[in-house]
């Protein structure tokens, strides 16, 4: 299943979390050095800089096949744009498997621009197979068909990329079944968005203990990561816009908003405080973090709907609660 052996990932987290506090000075130079010579993993890997110019290579020559093959080797039939794409596609993952087999690449900028190329190229050829065969295809039935392969993707390869795009994804055909198969309304999925977030959060949070899944807490995290958020931007977004909706009657729009407003502003802004005050009573930095970033948005959108403060006496009181904070943290 994994194409990776579970002790390199094991042992290449340790050592990633040793330099991490080895640039914090909290461990010395020679302590590093016994933990990389202790954990040592055939593993490949690339700093940032490196990562990042392999990627945009590697993304530049795979767009480059791709164009030479759909411009000059397809023909001008049906399988145009459909050949193409699964052949290229179908190309990156044995590359890809090649080089992880041989090479053993790991997280170095080569491995994610295929694995990333190869999911977007395969998905979309048999998406467009399918449009062809079954021009009337729903399509949350092709969202649904395409959410195997980044689920597929992060338990092999480990990807948290790919791990958040499956939890999204998930998301996306509740949207689409909610808004465009049975028009059901924006105000009742809100709240199963935020009920899926949070039986999905905790799920997570069970399962990360478990030495099983000892692999793959790093997609872990990044599924924890994007619940936090779609329950925040549920509430923030969804439910806000539950009372501006234009099927309703001016009046009763009027007399909506007037009860349900301080509810929905409240809820926009006590989510994302109480994901900061859980993070530091637990010591959770995703908690922490989440939540800085989630009441940021908040803020902005509660100053959207209502005007009432100008933007800089808002950042002002957002500076001095930041300073605070800060303070009660230390």
């Amino acid at each position: 299943m994994l194409a990776y052996h579970p002790y390199w990932l094991e042992a290449s987290s340790i050592v990633r979390e040793a330099k991490h506090l080895l640039k914090r000075d909290l461990i010395t130079p020679e302590q590093f050095r016994i933990i990389g010579a202790a954990f040592r993993t055939p593993l490949s890997t690339s700093n940032v800089l490196e990562r990042i110019g392999l990627f945009i290579f590697t993304s530049a020559c795979v767009a480059g096949i791709f164009f030479f093959a759909t411009e000059t080797l397809a023909d001008p039939a049906f399988t145009k744009h459909c050949i193409p794409l699964l052949a290229i596609g179908m190309l990156c993952f044995a590359s890809l498997e090649l080089l992880i087999g041989f090479k053993k690449v790991f997280r170095a900028g080569i491995d994610d621009a295929l694995l990333y190329a190869g999911l977007v190229l395969t998905i979309a050829g048999l998406l467009r197979v399918l449009n062809t065969a079954f021009p009337s295809l729903p399509l949350a039935v092709h969202c649904l068909l395409a959410l195997p392969f980044p689920v597929l993707a992060a338990i092999r390869y480990v990807d948290r990329i790919c791990a958040a795009a499956s939890f999204v994804c998930l998301i996306a055909i509740l949207w689409i079944l909610y808004q465009h198969e049975y028009d059901i309304g924006t105000s009742l999925l809100s709240f199963d968005i935020m009920l899926l977030s949070v039986v999905a959060f905790f799920t997570m949070r069970k399962i990360r203990g478990n030495k099983m899944f000892a692999p793959w807490h790093s997609c872990i995290a990044a599924i924890e990561i994007s619940t936090l958020f779609t329950f925040s931007l549920a509430g923030n977004y969804f439910v806000v816009e539950t009372f501006m909706d234009s099927s309703m009657s001016l009046t009763a729009r009027a007399a909506y908003t007037i009860n349900a407003a301080p509810f929905y502003y409240a809820f926009t802004l006590l989510v994302p405080v109480s994901y900061v005050v859980l993070g530091l009573i637990n010591r959770d930095r995703m908690l922490l973090r989440v939540g800085l970033i989630a009441e940021a948005l908040s803020l902005l959108t509660l100053r959207y709907y209502v005007h009432a403060i100008a933007i800089e006496h808002a950042l002002i009181i957002l500076g001095i609660s930041l300073i605070l904070m800060t303070i009660v943290a230390i």
